[in-house]
């Protein structure tokens, strides 16, 4: 596996997170089957669950649950830096590597703008 855990706070510091995919698995998943710890922090928005992730030794992404999404999400966000034309293929890189199923992606900015 290509991705490489990193401290969310530092992470968060230094880039601004743009919400791109919504991943139907629990934060528990991700926990117990992928071995990455969630901290749990709040902002202006509410309370949250949240991790980061360097995928292939240069794409920050970082996986959040807040309190008052629906239970069994992560919403996958990625620096607004990001290209938008190749957003796509990060969310979809970032599912193999964490050996999901294409469908466990319910929502992709790509496919409809509104969350």
């Amino acid at each position: 596996m290509s991705i490489k855990l990193l401290d969310f706070h530092s992470v968060a510091k230094e880039s601004e997170f743009i919400p791109q995919a919504v991943i139907d698995r629990p934060v528990s998943f991700f926990e117990r089957m992928r071995k990455m710890e969630f901290i749990e922090g709040h902002d202006d928005l509410d309370t949250y669950q949240a991790t980061a992730l360097m995928l292939n030794g240069h794409q920050l992404v970082a996986l959040m649950h807040y309190r008052g999404h629906p239970e069994n999400t992560v919403t996958v966000y990625l620096p607004r830096s990001s290209p938008a034309e190749a957003i796509p293929e990060i969310v979809n890189h970032l599912v193999r590597e964490l050996d999901l199923p294409a469908d466990s992606v319910s929502w992709q900015r790509a496919d409809g703008p509104d969350l």
